[in-house]
């Protein structure tokens, strides 16, 4: 077994906004510019498919169909991106079932539903029996804590298709240095997961974010590190200058066990809140980050003006990569996993909610006349 190497680093990272334009997102083949074009694209051709059942269909954070007259279901799917590259890499599997369970439940829930039933599925090269039961494991504890049942599922064996699809990370730098047999467990056990979930809520109290007004408060609840977005950049940054298996001081921990902490799955809480309070909109800030609040309303103008210091996790990345505020606030969550929008009044009972679930809330900004999200004074959306 490889041992653990610490390093030492000492560094001041300022969390005010750089002049230099670093690596970027686009860099590393992720044009985020681009994808919204193909969005685009295939919103409106689905549209044509929708029928008298359809309440709300494509960009919102869940698909919404009226069953009756007071209820409707909510869907939603979605995956794990690249951090599945890191979980192959490090050959842990026991915990991306949980980011995977996250990234759907806690979707659905910002429309206001109860998520009640997930599918998952799994693409593998090699059907690897030992693997998929720690992926299953994973699963199952995810789905326990959004108190949602797997119903079913597919497995897909994919030798071709998966068989080059780590290339990008072999051998970058010290990723890998050292570890003659990650390349052949990279090779053995590519793998993809993804999700579907349905919830379910009534008419009457679903939140589509079209009451947010103007001083309304925005309540932050926090994340306990990238959960499971912005891995493209992230990999590109830290494994080309430290090993999975490398102690690194301003983490206190090793790299592979910060970048595998699974996604925080917020739905008792968020449940819990919407019973309690009037809440005008709510964003999981996963895909895009703190740009998905123009998804709750496009009308107004959201004010991050409170944030929390970054994580250490998010202050290595912004010292590596030379990149700016705009773009890692546009990029990763940066400590805030939910956004939760409510008249101002409510932040207190909301905050205290969250505590009562072990989950840290703070007040992060303000809702104002105009349009876009600014980060104190930069505009990102």
């Amino acid at each position: 077994m490889a041992r653990s190497k610490k390093r030492s680093r000492k560094s001041s990272i300022s969390s005010s906004s750089s002049k230099k334009q670093g690596i970027t997102y686009k860099d590393v083949g992720v044009d985020t510019a681009k994808i919204g074009r193909i969005h685009s694209i295939i919103g409106s051709m689905i549209a044509g498919t929708h029928g008298e059942h359809v309440i709300s269909g494509y960009g919102h954070y869940a698909g919404l169909i009226s069953i009756d007259d007071e209820r409707v279901l909510a869907m939603h799917i979605d995956g794990v991106g690249s951090k599945v590259i890191v979980a192959s890499l490090a050959g842990k599997y026991s915990t991306i079932g949980i980011d995977c369970i996250a990234m759907n439940a806690n979707d659905v829930v910002c429309v206001g539903a109860e998520p009640i039933a997930f599918v998952d599925y799994i693409a593998v090269r090699s059907p690897d029996a030992d693997m998929i039961e720690e992926i299953m494991k994973g699963l199952a504890q995810g789905a326990r804590e959004a108190n949602l049942s797997i119903v079913g599922g597919e497995l897909a064996v994919l030798p071709d298709l998966l068989a080059d699809g780590f290339e990008m990370s072999k051998g970058k730098g010290k990723a890998t240095r050292g570890r003659g047999k990650v390349k052949d467990r990279m090779d053995n056990n590519a793998f993809d997961l993804a999700g579907a979930v349905i919830g379910i809520a009534r008419k009457d109290e679903l939140i589509l974010g079209e009451s947010i007004n103007a001083g309304d408060v925005i309540v932050g609840i926090a994340s306990n590190g990238l959960h499971a977005n912005g891995y493209t950049l992230a990999r590109h940054v830290l494994l080309s200058r430290y090993r999975l298996d490398e102690r690194i001081d301003e983490l206190d921990s090793t790299l592979e066990d910060e970048l595998l902490k699974p996604t925080r799955i917020y739905v008792k809480p968020i449940l819990d809140v919407i019973k309690r309070i009037d809440v005008h909109g709510i964003a999981h800030i996963t895909g895009g980050a703190f740009k998905k609040l123009t998804r709750l309303n496009s009308s107004v103008k959201f004010v991050l003006d409170s944030m929390p210091e970054p994580p250490a996790i998010f202050r290595l990345i912004k010292m590596h990569a030379g990149i700016d505020d705009a773009e890692m606030y546009s990029t990763f969550n940066m400590g805030i996993g939910m956004c939760v929008v409510a008249a101002r009044g409510d932040e207190d009972a909301i905050i205290s909610i969250c505590k009562s679930h072990d989950m840290d809330a703070m007040v992060i900004g303000r809702v104002e006349e105009g349009n876009g999200v600014y980060i104190n004074d930069v505009r990102i959306a």
